[in-house]
């Protein structure tokens, strides 16, 4: 247990202080999303996260080349399917694990422990466990932001390269200063690589939660009138409903960082010539509203939108150039066919970079 009680805070410190926060970290290993800036080797045993989990590192060269983060350990995350983000210049040290269970609601962990072996063994760290609701909600906010300036989330391509970088670093490379800022590669609306097609119906109306998590989102991403300048970017999204056994938990077919074409199809989800075309939503949030058999499943896509109205037809054409059939199961790679697919809408421009 987390050791809060009746209590909104509890204090951990010490040279041991990850040997008492891993057990309280494991429960959480599917929905933890953590910023921590340098790890270690042995970080996977500190930090258990499995997919649904992401964490936001610095995975920069320089890091790496000293030896401050090792892409060894990115990357047997990345193999597990966890979303691994590199942010230059970041330096928190933040672990939100939100709720896995009734027996374990959420609650955030902030502190001076980097994932190291150093850390844990031989400085006198400490860490703050809190789970008041305002302090999580802006802890939610803050890892979104991270997120989105980060870009992406890092591949396994990219962290063949920085393994390499790592093996054969030598003993005249430095830890960077922690003080010292580096050049930010930011990608506020990264490429895609992979593109996905998601026909709607939206069966019902949206639940006040949803709305509420909706309206949420487009808070923390800036998405309001007020707050934005130059290009426009709204929260959006769609939701279906399936049936599944008690002992069954259900999931949704997409993920985070997913980029997805919505297509607005009639009430039973069939795709009409003149079907309208949302621009390509990256997503967010997973949300899913469980009653006996029956779970409602909510996702939520940050788009940037355009001045340009386009429908199925033309995404048929665009399909069927390349011989490709409509698919709602595949992730479209072939770097032809997301050209292809990202080329409907002409005036939107991307981030190039993780």
């Amino acid at each position: 247990m987390v050791g809060l009680d009746d209590r909104t805070t509890r204090l951990i410190s010490g040279k041991h202080t990850w040997g008492v926060l891993t057990p309280i970290l494991r429960p959480y290993e599917t929905a933890i999303t953590a910023a921590i800036a340098y790890i270690g080797s042995h970080a996977a045993q500190r930090i258990p996260l499995c997919s649904g989990s992401s964490i936001i590192v610095d995975a920069s060269e320089k890091s790496v080349r000293a030896g401050s983060t090792d892409p060894r350990v990115l990357l047997s995350w990345v193999k597990a399917g966890v979303n691994v983000y590199s942010l230059p210049n970041l330096h928190a040290k933040m672990i939100l694990a939100d709720r896995a269970s009734d027996a374990h609601p959420p609650f955030l962990a902030v502190g001076s422990a980097n994932a190291s072996d150093t850390s844990a063994n031989r400085l006198h760290e400490s860490v703050l466990l809190t789970d008041n609701d305002e302090t999580l909600d802006e802890a939610r906010s803050v890892l979104i932001e991270w997120k989105t300036l980060a870009g992406r989330p890092i591949s396994l391509r990219q962290l063949e390269p920085l393994v390499d970088i790592y093996n054969t670093r030598t003993s005249d490379d430095k830890t960077p200063d922690a003080d010292q800022a580096q050049p930010e590669d930011r990608t506020p609306w990264p490429r895609p690589t992979a593109i996905r097609l998601a026909v709607i119906g939206l069966p019902g109306d949206p639940s006040e939660e949803a709305i509420h998590r909706r309206d949420e989102l487009a808070r923390q991403f800036k998405c309001t009138d007020e707050d934005q300048v130059g290009d426009m970017f709204v929260i959006s999204m769609f939701w279906w409903e399936e049936e599944h056994e008690y002992l069954d938990a259900p999931r949704s077919a997409y993920a985070e960082g997913d980029y997805v074409i919505v297509i607005r199809g009639s009430k039973s989800a069939s795709v009409l010539s003149t079907s309208q075309l949302d621009e390509p939503g990256r997503v967010v949030r997973i949300y899913i509203e469980t009653e006996g058999r029956r779970s409602r499943i909510y996702c939520y896509l940050h788009r940037k939108l355009s001045d340009e109205d386009h429908t199925a037809i033309e995404l048929r054409q665009v399909l069927t150039a390349l011989d490709i059939e409509l698919n709602f199961t595949r992730h479209y790679r072939r770097q032809q066919i997301v050209e292809a697919l990202l080329g409907i809408w002409t005036d939107l421009e991307y981030s190039e970079g993780l």
